[in-house]
């Protein structure tokens, strides 16, 4: 009695096995087997799946934040420049070429999304204003 019910699964698997490989080859848009396949793959991969989400917030996070590390950097540093000549400090025409230069990465960044920032502006028109009068006056700081 086992032996024949063993017998009918064997053989009732092979004839499973078999419909869903003709399904599978026919040009009937039913796939028995990928679909199990496809199936079981899901089953195994959902924790991957769900990792990986996590990751991709996780990137997407650090890149805000470096973003925003690197932006807050730039403004900092045009406020400080601003500030040392307000202080009476002098500085090279290639100190004023870097800070241009950065002026204008910032602004592009800035413009880009949409941003205003009223501070940066009044800060880089008075390092302008000093640049002018140095390139006037060739009164830039030499080292001497």
């Amino acid at each position: 009695m086992e032996k024949e019910i063993l017998d009918y699964i064997k053989y009732g698997g092979w004839i499973l096995f078999g419909s869903g490989m003709l399904f599978e080859i026919s040009p009937i848009k039913f796939n028995p087997i990928s679909m199990l396949l496809g199936w079981i793959g899901n089953r195994l991969n959902r924790d991957v799946k769900k990792d990986i989400s996590q990751i991709q917030s996780d990137v997407k996070t650090l890149q805000y934040d470096l973003q925003d590390h690197k932006v807050e950097s730039m403004r900092r540093n045009i406020l400080n420049f601003a500030d040392e000549l307000m202080r009476g400090e002098e500085k090279s025409k290639e100190n004023y070429v870097n800070i241009i230069s950065l002026h204008d990465r910032y602004n592009n960044y800035v413009e880009t999304k949409g941003l205003t920032n009223g501070q940066i502006d009044l800060a880089f028109k008075y390092i302008s204003n000093k640049y002018q009068y140095c390139l006037e006056h060739n009164s830039f700081y030499d080292g001497k």
